[in-house]
């Protein structure tokens, strides 16, 4: 019996020695090593703060390019500055790692980064381990980075940032658009112009380091096996020439302020016809950010308006390359009295007004006795158009040519929204005023590409803005456009004809478009006025000038 009760005596002291060693271990690891190893806790680490940071490493967005190459838009680098104000922070022998003096450093930070005083010594007194700076704290320079640090401020960092950096505020500003940084993807997102529709090909993708680093935000090692790299986002190169574009920037906005135009809105291209490279996109006044009523449309795109006579120059065209006219034929240039037959709907001019009559104009109600057709496109008759549409060329085929030189549909130049515009095409009265410019609306998208069959050989040449696309590790080109020749609209011979009458549009004086003659080259031009429909009726005050113009003459 004795026997069994020392057994269980020795089993329960052996027991007590085991549970006694395992806490003295314990014990003796947690006070130590630091580590707890029921719970495999490291208890220095969390003492210190020691913890593991994931921090983004920040994709480059791509650049975007004018067509030699010429940076336009680019990510430069930039900063967010911060500071540490609680005075528990200390560095290499325990120098303090925070803001000591807040009055000094609120008095060198506001001055470097323009803020206000009183605005900065707030947020360096705030109840708070590290505060920011807000507006005025982000995306600052690295000139200003420099100048903060030789302040010599303890307990000011600087957070790495990319920044997206524009040729100039003036420069292409709708084409280019702009972008807004995506706190929750972390990411520069396009939200306008060309970084909003290419916004997939400029971006790229963010890389992840993780690392240790105590409550001080000292840090320790690197997670390689957690870590990856970033991806930048490809180059964008545009047809556009960064010459060009400024001078016609340049030229649209002083429309704005010329005391003989005051113009409220203006837009505007240059376009190579041989290759279809957009060389110049713009319009004015451009959007603004801070104004709730800024217009966020792409004018030279999207605005669908009645072109005026402008048009004309491609209802001439139309009639002679059908052979139902030649330049020197004459037409009566007197005021003409369209009349309509209700029952057939086919229209024929009368010698009074009357029931289903329309009375077409020339402009100012000029008067004009019997002249050749190419001197009624030069004085931009309206009765010359009516005469041809009514009399002359059949109305259908004249919308055959609407059709095939691409109006009513979009010219695609690239993912940029773009109008369509409205074809007006149901009585005899409209089909004869859209050979004049007035009814249909169309872009002036439209127009360029339409013109190109009469500034060349007589192909519509299809108008592009993307030139390539660029890979940012290789330089090498992932995507690069090619012209695109449409199929022959005008002989010739008929484009050639007109191009002449457009020549001496600007080089007789008696024609309205002497005013664009200039020493230097020698220019065509066609120009149009057409009148603002607002509040559904047309303005008597309120008007869109348009002109199209091709150079040098000789080879354009």
């Amino acid at each position: 019996m004795n026997k069994l009760r020392n057994r269980r005596i020795f089993k329960l002291f052996a027991l007590i020695v085991v549970v006694f060693s395992i806490l003295t271990v314990n014990v003796f690891v947690v006070s130590v090593l630091g580590y707890h190893v029921n719970s495999g806790t490291n208890i220095k680490e969390v003492v210190d703060g020691i913890h593991t940071v994931e921090a983004p490493i920040y994709a480059k967005r791509g650049k975007i390019l004018d067509v030699n190459g010429n940076v336009l838009v680019e990510d430069t680098e930039a900063f967010t500055l911060y500071a540490y104000v609680a005075p528990d922070r200390f560095g290499i022998g325990n120098t303090p790692a925070y803001v000591t003096d807040k009055d000094q450093a609120a008095d060198e930070i506001s001055k470097i980064l323009k803020a206000p005083r009183d605005f900065v010594l707030s947020q360096l007194s705030a109840d708070a381990k590290q505060v920011e700076f807000g507006v005025y704290g982000k995306y600052i320079t690295p000139d200003q980075k420099k100048q903060l640090e030789e302040t010599e401020i303890t307990g000011l960092g600087f957070i790495p940032v990319l920044k997206r950096d524009y040729y100039s505020s003036q420069f292409a500003t709708t084409l280019l658009g702009m972008t807004t940084f995506n706190e929750e993807k972390k990411v520069q997102q396009g939200i306008m112009g060309i970084e909003q529709y290419y916004d997939d090909v400029l971006s790229g993708t963010n890389g992840l380091e993780v690392y240790r680093q105590d409550r001080d935000q000292y840090r320790f090692d690197t997670i390689d096996s957690l870590s990856y790299d970033s991806k930048d986002g490809s180059h964008i190169k545009l047809t556009i020439d960064k010459i060009i574009q400024s001078s016609l920037d340049s030229s649209l906005n002083r429309l704005l302020t010329h005391e003989e135009v005051n113009a409220s809105e203006a837009w505007g291209a240059v376009l190579d016809i041989k290759t279809g490279k957009i060389l110049a996109l713009s319009d004015a006044p451009s959007f603004d950010i801070d104004d709730e009523n800024t217009i966020y449309m792409n004018r030279a795109t999207e605005y669908e308006y009645e072109p005026g006579s402008t048009m004309k120059t491609l209802t001439y065209a139309a009639a002679i390359n059908e052979g139902v006219i030649k330049p020197d034929d004459r037409f009566d240039g007197d005021t003409f009295y369209l009349y309509t037959d209700p029952d057939t709907g086919k229209g024929q001019r009368v010698s009074s007004p009357g029931p289903n009559t329309a009375t077409i104009h020339n402009p100012s109600q000029e008067i004009y006795p019997m002249i050749t057709y190419e001197e009624g496109f030069q004085r931009s008759s309206n009765v010359m158009i009516a005469e041809l549409l009514t009399d002359k060329l059949n109305t259908e085929i004249f919308r055959d040519y609407l059709h095939k030189l691409g109006f009513f549909k979009p010219v695609n130049i690239g993912r940029i929204p773009e109008g369509v515009g409205t074809e007006l095409w149901q009585y005899h009265h409209e089909k004869v005023t859209n050979g004049f410019g007035q009814g249909s609306t169309v872009t002036m998208l439209q127009l360029l590409q339409a013109h190109t069959a009469i500034f060349g050989d007589g192909t519509i040449v299809k108008p592009y803005i993307i030139d390539s696309i660029i890979n940012p590790d290789t330089n090498e080109v992932e995507y690069q456009a090619e012209s695109q020749v449409g199929e022959r609209i005008f002989k010739e011979e008929t484009a050639q004809l007109v191009r002449d009458a457009m020549y001496r549009n600007v080089n007789e004086k008696q024609y309205g478009n002497h005013r664009f003659k200039m020493d230097e080259i020698n220019i065509m031009a066609k120009s149009g006025t057409s009148q603002i429909v607002i509040d559904g009726a047309y303005s008597n005050d309120t008007f869109l000038f348009s002109a199209m113009l091709g150079f040098p003459y000789e080879n354009p």
